[in-house]
């Protein structure tokens, strides 16, 4: 066989050639297996780990590559779950309800901080204010006309003018009563609010506040996902991958942060380098065997443009001339 018709067959038999696909089913089970036995240190290196890392984290890369393909996954979802009707409850089976339910109810869930959090600030002030002066208003103008009601005035407010007086003694005490209710609220909302923090902080773990946890959890399955995602428009979506960009962004230029993930993979790495593969996953509870046929008949059409690419192609060819000139030697 010439030298031009061994690099064309060569090229014919790696992708064309019917054996091909049983060839790469049989190279990816084994090349697991001898992955399992190989140390996680050799599969790993952690300079190159950390710089790789680094360089999907950029802002150029985090834009230009990384956000379009999140973007596109996020929007088919969402219109998948625009058109689901049915409650997402049907995914939860009464067992899971049941261990959602006790994780819910486990005591030092909720930190009492957030429960303070949502009773602070001049938005929860300005409700409580209102609401209180709502109350007051409508309690204190109640009483002076049930009295009036009871009293011989409102008896006979029938007869004559007494109607007429009642009605004028009663829009009086309205207007004094009025300026004392806000002279009540100013400044006492925030104190007001302050003990209600407290007080539900204190019993964030009594059984109403974790039945109310249960019964939000229960709202939410309850609902289809048609309803959770109703607001989530795509300009909206836009919106929070603009957010979530520029949070990792700014986040990947904190030379702290740089920090934090080279020391956890190194962490790792001095954790379980030394240690085959298979020893790490068993170790972590990754026991089941994967399913390495269906992934390798899902990866074979990518493999296949693979090996036919150009570049691949001049590659075999320099290995063939190699192998030729080497067999040639004396």
């Amino acid at each position: 066989m010439r030298d031009p018709e061994l690099k064309v067959w060569l090229r014919a038999r790696l992708v064309h050639d019917p054996r091909a696909e049983g060839d790469w089913r049989r190279l990816f089970a084994g090349a697991w297996e001898q992955l399992l036995e190989t140390p996680l240190s050799v599969l790993i290196d952690e300079a190159r780990l950390n710089a790789s890392i680094d360089a999907t984290l950029a802002p150029e890369v985090l834009s230009g590559f990384v956000r379009p393909i999140v973007a596109e996954v996020l929007r088919a979802s969402l219109e998948e779950s625009r058109a689901d009707r049915q409650p997402v409850g049907r995914f939860v089976d009464n067992a899971t309800r049941q261990k959602l339910h006790a994780l819910l109810s486990r005591p030092g869930l909720v930190h009492p901080d957030w429960i303070r959090a949502v009773f602070r600030g001049a938005a929860a002030e300005a409700v409580l204010n209102d609401t209180l002066y709502r109350a007051l208003r409508d309690f204190s103008t109640l009483m002076p006309r049930l009295f009036l009601k009871l009293s011989p005035m409102g008896r006979l407010g029938k007869i004559g003018g007494a109607g007429m007086i009642a009605g004028r003694i009663v829009e009086e005490l309205e207007k004094l009563i009025e300026p004392e209710i806000k002279a009540f609220l100013t400044g006492g909302t925030q104190k007001m609010l302050e003990r209600t923090a407290d007080f539900a902080a204190q019993r964030v773990d009594d059984p109403a506040s974790t039945e109310f946890r249960r019964d939000i959890a229960d709202f939410v399955l309850s609902r289809p996902p048609a309803f959770h995602v109703g607001p989530v428009s795509n300009e909206v979506l836009d919106e929070v991958l603009d957010i979530a960009e520029a949070i990792v962004s700014s986040a990947m230029e904190q030379p702290e942060l740089h920090g934090e993930i080279q020391r956890i993979v190194k962490a790792q790495l001095e954790r379980f380098g030394q240690r085959p593969l298979r020893e790490v996953l068993e170790e972590l509870g990754a026991t089941a065997p994967p399913p390495l046929e269906v992934w390798a008949d899902a990866m074979w059409p990518a493999v296949k443009v693979f090996l036919e690419a150009p570049e691949l192609g001049a590659w075999l060819d320099g290995l063939v001339d190699e192998l030729l000139e080497h067999a040639r030697q004396p």
